[in-house]
């Protein structure tokens, strides 16, 4: 929904990924015509031939699995980054 004003940001998640070298993002997705993207598909799993299992998850946990992923050599695995892990409905307030 198109709205004429604007409301606030809000992030909840760990403060850890502020500083995490890996968390960034490319100036590319901040330009006009680009949206929010809920589901972030894995980079490196690039074959998908080769994919025999998927991850779904959120947060710093996609760091983690992906650094014990390439500390030991797996590469049948796709870890897909879920952004949204719940909606807020039209009328919900806190």
């Amino acid at each position: 929904m198109v709205r004429n004003y604007r409301k606030p940001l809000v992030v909840i998640g760990p403060k850890v990924l502020l500083r995490h070298p890996s968390a960034v993002s490319a100036l590319d997705d901040l330009l006009p015509g680009t949206s929010f993207r809920p589901v972030l598909s894995d980079p490196a799993a690039r074959d998908g031939q080769k994919v025999t299992r998927v991850v779904f998850l959120t947060g710093k946990h996609f760091y983690t699995l992906d650094k014990e992923r390439d500390t030991r050599g797996v590469n049948n695995m796709a870890i897909i980054r879920l952004e949204v892990s719940f909606v807020f409905h039209q009328g919900f307030t806190l």
